[in-house]
């Protein structure tokens, strides 16, 4: 099982991709920006959306205090506004499938760890 962290501006997504990770038998947490616990988690994976200031900022401070965390970008804009500089493991743009979510998920753990988490 994984941890990951979801840090999506937008409420329905944010429910979504969190259903996703539990359905997919990982633990997902939530971040927020006001909440200090959840700044300094560590986490398997980071799922964000590079386009929130705060979300980004945040991500910025997570890799470099983790140069390998994976991280899948959600996002309507293109990787070079917004993303380029967090080195995404994954870049996908919005809309999004389900199926799409869980492949990308799937695959951006895979790709950062030798067995695959289940």
């Amino acid at each position: 099982m994984a941890k990951i962290l979801i840090c999506e501006p937008y409420a329905a997504l944010r429910d979504l991709l969190e259903q996703i990770v539990t359905e997919m038998g990982h633990q997902a947490s939530l971040y927020d920006p006001k909440d200090q616990h959840t700044s300094d988690q560590r986490a398997d994976l980071l799922i964000l959306d590079p386009a929130d200031p705060d979300a980004h900022k945040w991500a910025r401070q997570q890799r470099l205090n983790n140069p390998d965390l994976p991280i899948l970008c959600v996002s309507r804009q293109s990787l070079k506004q917004h993303a380029d500089d967090l080195a995404p493991t994954t870049y996908l743009v919005k809309p999004v499938t389900v199926s799409e979510l869980e492949a990308a998920i799937a695959a951006t753990l895979a790709a950062h760890h030798d067995e695959p988490i289940a």
